[in-house]
């Protein structure tokens, strides 16, 4: 999995069966965030990766691809134990809420 912004926070764990090794408990991503799988792609403006729970949040203007298949929307929370996503609209300044978006394309199937 690739996890990359324009700027990057780690934030360590300690380690007290190896002191030496502290592990990486959550990195914060700000600008430009873009995370790609062997399935998927996303994009946003603002993420967290929670290592120890396996999760990805990504925030601001969401840009979710699997294949042909496009999913925008304002939030997005990636499972990568379960491989499942959720994406979710905002609401605006006068309480309305903002649509998901999707394109969704059938496997093109010759028979």
């Amino acid at each position: 999995m690739l996890f990359k912004a324009d700027m990057l926070v780690v934030h360590y764990r300690e380690n007290k069966q190896s002191p030496d090794e502290p592990g990486i408990s959550q990195i914060d991503a700000e600008g430009n965030v873009f995370v790609s799988s062997p399935n998927e792609t996303a994009q946003g403006t603002r993420g967290i990766y929670d290592v120890d729970n396996k999760k990805i949040w990504l925030t601001g203007q969401v840009v979710l691809t699997q294949g042909d298949n496009i999913i925008q929307g304002e939030q997005l929370e990636l499972d990568l134990a379960t491989g499942k996503s959720k994406v979710l609209s905002a609401t605006t300044g006068d309480g309305t809420r903002e649509r998901v978006r999707g394109l969704f394309l059938p496997k093109n199937e010759n028979k």
